[in-house]
């Protein structure tokens, strides 16, 4: 078919309203990608002198990100279908925006913790409002403001007395932390394998508490989820924890989350022991 004919037809017209348009126009995408390919992680940990060859950029962690939530949804039929994927896509090009200011505050280490990163932390909320409505297209700042608010509320809510059931959050937040935790975290920064007696008992001891974070978040979504994508949950957890075990983290492990380690079965098994 000619492509005139194709804008002449019922079923594509340039003068319809329902063109996709990006929540960014070409000039500000552009110049977000730029920025996020500028904002270098890692920095302020006292052992980068450790991490060779190792440059990694906020626009990696979200690409990062977006391949983990794929990887999930796409070996995990029951997680796929009870969890809103593309939601969490936006969360995930959202979350580190305030960082093209602020720069980057690592999930874990002595940055984190310090005076500045904790006041940096605490202006993300408002600059990330402020950045959305001057560079967000109008008709979008809504969702996207939404997407961000959805997941900086759910670790508020983890804290408070109230339930959770922002399914997308809780996993956006826990895959965060995956890349940062059990993924470069542990395989190039914290790896007590490979930089040995460097990786003290306080350095290991931090690394561990930022993996209490990642695993806050594993509770709360495992209730929300049926039976079948549970089992799938978990699995996803176990191989996640399986990478710190590998890399040197076998006591704290199996000390604090051993529960998580053991092979998950499918529904069926579990029926076929219980008949048994």
């Amino acid at each position: 078919m000619a492509v005139e004919t194709i804008l002449k037809s019922n079923v594509f017209s340039l003068k319809t309203k329902e063109f996709y348009k990006a929540s960014l126009n070409r000039k500000n995408r552009r110049a977000y990608e730029r920025s996020m390919r500028h904002i270098l992680r890692w920095q302020d940990e006292p052992i980068k002198h450790l991490v060779e060859g190792l440059h990694e950029y906020d626009m990696d962690h979200i690409f990062a990100l977006g391949s983990i939530a794929q990887d999930i949804a796409t070996y995990n039929p029951h997680l796929s279908a009870e969890i809103n994927f593309p939601a969490m896509q936006r969360m995930i090009i959202v979350h580190d925006a305030a960082e093209i200011i602020t720069g980057d505050v690592p999930a874990v280490g002595v940055y984190r913790d310090s005076r500045e990163g904790r006041r940096k932390k605490r202006a993300e909320s408002l600059i990330t409002r402020l950045m959305v409505n001057k560079y967000v297209r109008k008709e979008q700042r809504q969702a996207v403001l939404e997407a961000y608010y959805r997941y900086e509320n759910v670790k508020h809510v983890l804290q408070s007395d109230q339930p959770v059931t922002d399914k997308e959050a809780l996993l956006t937040n826990f895959i965060d932390k995956v890349h940062s935790i059990s993924r470069t975290g542990v395989e190039y920064v914290y790896n007590s394998k490979r930089h040995g007696q460097l990786i003290t008992p306080e350095l290991r001891q931090r690394h561990m508490g930022a993996l209490d974070k990642m695993m806050s978040y594993v509770p709360p979504l495992l209730g929300l989820l049926s039976p079948e994508a549970a089992v799938e949950f978990r699995g996803v957890v176990r191989g996640e924890l399986m990478r710190l075990v590998e890399n040197g983290f076998a006591t704290e492990i199996e000390a604090s989350y051993g529960e998580y380690l053991l092979p998950t079965v499918t529904l069926a098994q579990t029926d076929k022991v219980a008949l048994g």
